[in-house]
């Protein structure tokens, strides 16, 4: 897994549209080299949490949830690069970020009872279960089926198509490289929920 998690932050400058990266000394700048190297990659690092029974779920560590959080915004951002290079179709044949998601929220709703968390209550109050709540929130927003940020009470929703997802008003993933700085996390999650898991990533990993 730090393998290939190594790969794609080896590959996923393919992501940059500096044009800083035309310019490599002594060798050309293959994007979509770069771009199929990551894609790879990620698919590789999402496909073996898929393949973490439920059951041994207790023994993912702060450094692998990370590692997921990060990878699942490569695949996003893989997903809606626009490039005259790229061609997005590729990606859903390798992994479908939506599927992804679907499959690990499923999984993570099923740790509780799997692994007899709270048994004292049936609220879903472990890690798992408030993550499979915020993949939920996560799959909404990109499915355009939640306002684009956090709203108050009364929540006033925006008018985002219900039908197809929409990613006119998302800033260009690829100034994002890196895993804190990665815009989705924070116009998906709202502000105190991406607040939450910054505080929660950094006190986790010390």
């Amino acid at each position: 897994m730090t393998y290939h998690n190594a790969e794609v932050l080896s590959h996923k400058i393919g992501l940059s549209k500096s044009p800083a990266v035309l310019s490599f000394p002594d060798r050309d700048f293959n994007r979509l080299k770069y771009l199929c190297a990551c894609l790879a990659a990620v698919k590789s690092v999402l496909e073996l949490f898929q393949e973490i029974p439920v059951e041994k779920y207790h023994t993912i560590t702060v450094p692998m949830v990370v590692q997921l959080t990060w990878n699942s915004g490569t695949l996003q951002l893989l997903s809606t690069f626009e490039h005259p290079d790229w061609d997005l179709a590729l990606v859903p044949e390798a992994i479908d970020f939506f599927s992804f998601l679907k499959t690990m929220m499923d999984k993570f709703s099923r740790v509780k009872a799997t692994l007899g968390y709270d048994l004292y209550t049936t609220e879903a109050l472990d890690f798992w279960s408030q993550s499979a709540k915020t993949i939920a929130k996560v799959e909404s927003f990109f499915e355009g089926k939640i306002a684009e940020h956090e709203c108050g009470n009364p929540c006033e929703q925006d008018h985002r198509s219900m039908e197809t997802p929409n990613f006119s008003n998302f800033p260009p993933g690829a100034e994002f490289m890196d895993f804190m700085d990665d815009i989705w996390m924070r116009d998906a999650l709202g502000p105190t929920e991406y607040q939450g898991l910054v505080r929660n990533g950094i006190d986790g990993c010390g």
